[in-house]
């Protein structure tokens, strides 16, 4: 009886860490998300922009040039970030919910953490060559001064976007996330104890309370 009790208690720990690994699993998967439907819509406006072409691009080779690299890039960096984002959406929760204890959970979230630093990254370069790109084809289809002109506002509302974006980065995002995995985990899987190490799919489900007498 006192075995079986303390197995519950134990199982019972399991199960709410558990819990509180796919809270964590389910803030991951809104966040690709939100990077997906990003991507998709910059990426479909640097390839418009991409295929500005007018006569004064034509005779500018060297602006042409550095106008299709910067909106490739912006293109480029977007694609990568959608393809990154929907094979983690994909992957990531077969990955967490197939596994057996919290180990395959702890594993999908610490890659989804990392993928996150990565998206970043690409995100920021996306705008950047996006800014740029826009830059080129105004100078590409409007007069000098009114090129000018048009960029000084294009850059000053890119000023106000790293500037508010970095205030509300420091006030919601923290320099470390906290995992909720519990670092004195009686049990680091559930799965395996509960079936004395066998895998009930292949061996019969067989419910074995006798780690009771370890804790």
């Amino acid at each position: 009886m006192l075995q079986a009790n303390k197995a519950r208690v134990v199982a019972d720990l399991a199960y709410e860490t558990l819990e509180i690994r796919h809270l964590e699993l389910r803030y991951w998967m809104e966040v690709f998300k939100k990077f997906g439907v990003l991507a998709a819509f910059l990426g479909g406006f640097a390839s418009s922009v991409m295929l500005l072409n007018t006569a004064e691009a034509r005779e500018a080779r060297r602006t042409n040039v550095l106008f299709v690299l910067a909106s490739g890039g912006a293109m480029g960096c977007n694609l990568v970030l959608l393809t990154v984002s929907v094979i983690c959406c994909l992957w990531g929760p077969g990955r967490a919910l197939t596994g057996r204890g919290s180990k395959s959970y702890t594993v999908a979230i610490e890659v989804l953490e990392k993928m996150y630093r990565h998206c970043m990254l690409l995100f920021r370069m996306g705008l950047l060559c996006y800014l740029t790109a826009s830059i080129f084809a105004v100078f590409s289809t409007f007069p000098v001064f009114s090129a000018a002109l048009i960029s000084l506002v294009f850059l000053f509302f890119g000023y106000v976007l790293v500037i508010r974006a970095a205030h509300l980065k420091a006030k919601f995002v923290p320099q470390y996330f906290t995992s909720g995995a519990l670092r004195a985990n009686p049990v680091r899987d559930i799965g395996d104890e509960l079936t004395a190490r066998q895998d009930p799919g292949l061996a019969g489900f067989a419910l074995d309370a006798t780690f009771g007498q370890r804790i």
